[in-house]
């Protein structure tokens, strides 16, 4: 079976959808879930980044989210237990930041 390639441009939609839909997607399905808390697409971001944090290393992390700085890839430490915020701190060489 032969696959096309194509480099897709950042403004190229992958998918026919719209922010206000993707919204309300949203929306519906956390009310469908019971979740009581606001619920809003960046939050499936952050909440995407602080798993991938626990997963793999903070650099991998920083050019998966297009972070220009380290830095600010680190502020998701924030958000982890102590145990696990040490445990990544120590794979990062501040000195070099």
């Amino acid at each position: 079976m032969e696959y096309a390639t194509k480099l897709v441009d950042m403004d190229e939609r992958i998918f026919p959808i719209i922010r206000q839909t993707a919204w309300k997607m949203i929306k519906q399905v956390a009310k469908k879930a019971g979740l009581q808390k606001r619920v809003f697409p960046h939050l499936m971001r952050h909440s995407s980044a602080i798993f991938r944090l626990r997963q793999t290393d903070p650099k991998s992390l920083q050019i998966f989210l297009g972070h220009s700085s380290l830095m600010m890839t680190m502020r998701y430490l924030s958000t982890l237990s102590a145990e696990d915020s040490l445990r990544i701190q120590n794979q990062v060489d501040f000195n070099k930041l």
